[in-house]
């Protein structure tokens, strides 16, 4: 799956490119953790038919695959356990930052079994995109004002350069 996040004016932070671009980095990444930790597991539950709109095999199917492994519970993307034992034990997320104000994430599913379910591991919904922004937002905005504590603002003057960056917004 991959996250990308572009910061429109960079003025309000008076800060250095590397900064902004290392600050970006750390928040793009969180974003990507934040999915594998809270949204990957719903997909190996049974409301994800529901949530993600998997289509359901048929009855036919979901016979043979009880009677063999019964441990799959009708799960999607679930048939010995083995892939989402695997899914869910790695975590890797790839942050990159090209620029100071464009950053880019890869969050990868390490389950080799899953290559022919790639696209359904990684779906998304609206909410899932929300709480990832919003975790993007919370640590870009803890970097910025880390950033202004370093190079010795006053609590006075942050909240001044916070003010003004979500007044120009």
């Amino acid at each position: 799956m991959k996250l990308s996040a572009t910061i429109e004016d960079a003025a309000p932070y008076l800060l250095s490119k590397r900064e902004m671009q290392r600050i970006g980095r750390t928040a793009i990444e969180a974003s990507g953790k934040f999915w594998h930790y809270f949204y990957k597991r719903l997909h190996f539950q049974i409301e994800a038919f529901d949530r993600y709109g998997y289509q359901r095999r048929s009855s036919k199917w979901e016979a043979i695959k009880a009677k063999k492994h019964p441990e799959a519970g009708g799960r999607p993307l679930v048939f010995t356990g083995e892939s989402e034992r695997l899914a869910l034990s790695s975590n890797r997320v790839d942050a990159r930052a090209p620029t100071y104000d464009r950053y880019t994430a890869t969050a990868t599913v390490s389950a080799p079994k899953l290559n022919f379910h790639s696209y359904a591991t990684t779906k998304t919904i609206m909410e899932e995109r929300e709480g990832m922004q919003a975790k993007f937002a919370e640590v870009f905005a803890e970097g910025v004002t880390d950033a202004w504590k370093s190079h010795g603002l006053s609590a006075k003057k942050i909240e001044l350069g916070k003010a003004a960056f979500y007044n120009s917004r």
